[in-house]
């Protein structure tokens, strides 16, 4: 008997969403499967990378709602900035709200893509003959792959014996959004021991501000507008930013971010986004690597007879060759500014010295994003950095 559909896609975020339309794209009959209702909101911090962008545009799809953020800032509490701009072109800052509703409404215009919210998955099934999952409200759903996307807590993941327990790091996160004429075109990071503040402008009278933590170091109050508010105050130069600025919503609230993982995949099933592995949304590389992923994936799976079992379990190894080499830098440079943020001595240096060499600071966004190699980096730049590094200028 054939399956319902070449693929099920469970989870309903922007990286479920662009995974459907990638595999559409292909010619695949995808299912997306998303325990709430659409479109979705999530704590995060509503920055897209430039590379994102150019995966949306692949698909048709360009964002109108939101505002072009055209690089980074570094602040740190002794007044030490440092900027710089992207060299692919502007990314964007835009509500998680209006970025689901951009897809959601772009997958429902795809004749080959179905689309259940509002259902849960509570049972997944691969073997040699097929997958299937069972839904919450008792009903068997068949397909040739599962596609977890399904968000850094993924069902799919530790469902399939994936997941790795043990984090190197156990950060939190928290945001919320202010009614605010945005005072920077870059997303803006505040640097402090054990913790960094994010503004990031949305709107043309809206910012979203978020923190992350490490959470083995600092113990902020319970969730909540105390939570934000004793978090705020650790930033005396953001607090009087906002000192005026009226907050809109509630906050919210995510975490653990480390989710650790054997594998992207496993027999007729991969996982894509922060499903697949996740270290820390300190980088702002989260969503670009998500909408990377779901095109290679699609790519590894495009040329192949989906009825044929053995091509498709040749697609998923060339899918975790290629998925290891996407996020190669990621953990690279996640990793190294996670260890500096636990040192303020290290960070403030650090920041002084991208501010020498603006033009390494730029290549490392690049190099983040995986549009440059470490090779490319201007020996000037590096000599400049490491002399201010050092103090020696």
């Amino acid at each position: 008997m054939s399956p319902q559909y070449d693929a099920i896609v469970v989870g309903g975020g922007p990286a479920g969403l662009v995974t459907a339309l990638q595999l559409e794209r292909i010619g695949w009959r995808a299912l997306v499967i998303e325990a709430d209702q659409l479109p979705r909101d999530r704590a995060c911090g509503e920055g897209i990378m430039p590379t994102g962008i150019a995966e949306l545009r692949t698909l048709g799809l360009e964002l109108t709602g939101g505002m072009p953020l055209h690089g980074i800032a570094y602040r740190t509490g002794s007044g030490a900035t440092a900027r710089a701009r992207f060299a692919e072109g502007p990314g964007r800052g835009i509500l998680r709200t209006q970025l689901s509703a951009a897809l959601f409404e772009k997958v429902r215009s795809r004749p080959r893509i179905e689309v259940l919210p509002g259902t849960r998955v509570i049972e997944i099934f691969c073997d040699d003959t097929g997958s299937r999952v069972l839904l919450d409200r008792g009903e068997q759903i068949s397909s040739r792959l599962i596609v977890g996307a399904d968000g850094l807590s993924s069902f799919t993941r530790r469902s399939s014996g994936l997941a790795l327990p043990g984090r190197r790091f156990r950060r939190f996160g928290m945001r919320q959004h202010f009614l605010a004429t945005p005072w920077d075109d870059c997303v803006q990071v505040y640097l402090r021991e054990d913790v960094e503040a994010y503004v990031t402008p949305v709107d043309r009278d809206r910012i979203g501000v978020a923190f992350l933590w490490h959470a083995d170091r600092l113990r902020p109050e319970p969730a909540g507008r105390r939570g934000f508010d004793s978090l705020l105050a650790l930033f005396p130069l953001l607090k009087q930013e906002l000192k005026s600025a009226r907050s809109l919503d509630d906050t919210l609230a995510i975490g653990p971010l480390e989710q650790r993982t054997r594998s992207p995949v496993a027999l007729r099933l991969a996982l894509v986004g922060d499903a697949s592995g996740y270290l820390d949304a300190i980088t702002g590389e989260g969503l670009s690597l998500a909408f990377e992923q779901a095109r290679v994936l699609a790519e590894c799976l495009g040329d192949i007879d989906r009825e044929v079992s053995r091509e498709l379990e040749g697609a998923l190894r060339l899918y975790r060759r290629r998925h290891r080499s996407l996020t190669r830098n990621y953990y690279r440079m996640t990793g190294a500014l996670l260890r500096i943020t636990r040192r303020p001595a290290l960070y403030e240096r650090l920041v002084r010295a991208l501010q020498a060499a603006p033009d390494l600071f730029a290549r490392l966004l690049s190099i983040n994003m995986g549009t440059a190699a470490f090779s490319s980096i201007p020996p000037g730049a590096a000599l400049r950095f490491v002399a201010a590094f050092l103090g020696l200028r």
